[in-house]
């Protein structure tokens, strides 16, 4: 292994992380300071401080939240920019050591892990799921050091693992077992395999024209030739390590929400109308659909075998980001043992010689300083162009000035605001009750049972005035609205309000009786 290469590879992940990070905060940034601070104030108490609906607050990422508010007290929104990108860096890093570990292919950990990066710039922002993504790849990484060296320390990683998800992110705690799940049935499989009878005479009759069919084969090999079937003897205790992990997870300060959030949110109103629980739309996700297709093409046409365990682990993965958006970055992310692995064997079973022409050049010092010297540029121009020039607040998305309007002339305390759902964490942050904000499966049925389904209501609010009784239901005395959005045009003819405050992109309607 060539600490030359090595250096060369944190360089690289390094500008990386620096220039797919933008400068801009994404919206849930300011509602995670704000329950940081509350969190400080009056602990986890399962009540929510923020909105003016009297509701349960179940602190999904309370520990995250914490950190967050922390570095926001000490260093303000730079060091929340700044700290983003060290996550960032930490999780490229993740990705590359750990496959480095289990493959021991650097040039195509290098790679690939620059690749991935690259496209998962859409996630890279300073949320909870930042921090999850580089316990789930430490996750993974545990999980195969167990079953290869029955190491009872990796349990104990594991276990600690599951209890960190648990209190930094609850939401997608379930993804932790889940991705066990691959390591558990390819023992299934496998032990299925050794004791069919018939499996010969399947394997002759069906695989080869599924293989024909499903993989494009043009000769007599089958699906089954392509798939590695090996059983792992330290299964019993990865079993051992889950069933602990499971326990370990109910240690959080929020009533077991970790076991019921992800669930909860996947039946309510929100994956109708939120992007990132919606469906994949691939043509809108190129790097995906990149990827996905370039798996797809190199199990068809290369001559290469595949672990079952891989293979159903992409399977997995694929389904899931299809299934929702928000499962794209862990196809990426997690998804990249399995495609370090597939082509680092390519590389090392039929293209050794010019894998070690390559890795043999790239060390060379010339030929590395002009490879640092070229990525260097880029990030350099894109940040100098792109990302230095932006605010940590952008002024279009949110409404600064007229929360400065309200804070300075509006009685909040009877105050009831209706505003829009995408920047509601911005008057959260500027301690200004909300209608809703971005913790939208807050405002469903299933987390809060209620007479109506406030998520509900807002969704449809725009149709055919119905922003009126929802108003009454309510008893709405202020509306925040984009000037370019439908609710103006309504508000802006209803004798019922006007407008105590505008700027170039934001109204502020009272109600007048």
């Amino acid at each position: 292994m060539s600490k030359k290469f090595n250096i060369l590879s944190v360089i690289l992940i390094l500008l990386v992380s620096i220039t797919i990070t933008n400068k801009t905060f994404q919206n849930d940034t300011f509602y995670i300071i704000k329950v940081g601070q509350s969190i400080l104030q009056n602990g986890v108490d399962m009540i929510d401080h923020f909105s003016i609906h009297s509701i349960i607050y179940p602190y999904e990422h309370w520990l995250y939240n914490l950190f967050i508010y922390l570095i926001y007290y000490l260093w303000g929104f730079k060091g929340i920019y700044i700290s983003t990108i060290c996550l960032c860096f930490i999780l490229g890093l993740a990705i590359y050591f750990c496959n480095i570990k289990l493959t021991k292919n650097q040039l195509v950990s290098s790679l690939v892990t620059i690749i991935i990066l690259a496209f998962s710039k859409p996630f890279i922002t300073a949320r909870a799921q930042l921090v999850s993504y580089i316990l789930f790849v430490l996750e993974i990484y545990f999980i195969e050091s167990l079953l290869k060296t029955g190491r009872k320390k990796d349990i104990i990683a594991l276990i600690f693992i599951s209890w960190l998800i648990s209190n930094i992110h609850a939401a997608v705690w379930p993804m932790f077992i889940i991705f066990f799940l691959p390591y558990l049935f390819t023992n299934l499989i496998c032990s299925y395999k050794e004791k069919s009878i018939n499996i010969k005479l399947f394997k002759l009759k069906i695989t080869k024209k599924a293989g024909k069919l499903l993989l494009g084969l043009d000769h007599a090999d089958s699906v089954t030739d392509k798939i590695i079937f090996k059983r792992y003897s330290n299964i019993k205790l990865l079993i051992i390590a889950l069933i602990f992990s499971i326990f370990i997870g109910l240690f959080v300060p929020n009533n077991f929400q970790n076991f019921t959030y992800y669930f909860k949110t996947s039946l309510g109103v929100t994956t109708n109308y939120i992007n990132e629980h919606q469906p994949t739309i691939l043509w809108q996700n190129p790097g995906y659909l990149l990827t996905l297709g370039v798996v797809i093409a190199y199990l068809i046409f290369i001559k290469i075998r595949i672990h079952i365990k891989d293979l159903l682990m992409l399977i997995g993965l694929a389904l899931m980001s299809i299934f929702s958006n928000r499962h794209i970055s862990l196809f990426l992310i997690i998804g990249s043992f399995s495609i370090i692995k597939l082509f680092g064997d390519y590389f090392s079973n039929y293209a050794i010689k010019t894998y070690h022409i390559l890795i043999n050049s790239i060390i060379k010092p010339i030929t590395s300083t002009i490879i640092i010297l070229f990525i260097f540029l880029i990030s350099f121009f894109n940040y100098y162009n792109n990302i230095m020039p932006q605010k940590y607040v952008d002024e279009k998305a949110y409404p600064v000035k007229a929360a400065t309007f309200i804070n300075n002339n509006v009685d909040k305390k009877h105050m009831r605001l209706y505003n829009e759902y995408n920047y509601g964490s911005y008057l959260i942050y500027r301690n200004i009750k909300v209608f809703i904000d971005s913790r939208s499966s807050l405002y469903t049925k299933q987390f809060n049972k209620m007479d109506r389904d406030i998520a509900y209501d807002y969704f449809t609010i725009e149709d055919k005035d119905n922003y009126k009784k929802i108003f009454k239901i309510y008893k709405i005395t202020h509306a925040l609205v984009p000037k370019n959005s439908i609710m103006y045009k309504s508000l802006k003819f209803d004798i019922n309000y006007k407008i105590i405050y505008k700027d170039k992109y934001f109204v502020l309607f009272e109600k007048i009786n």
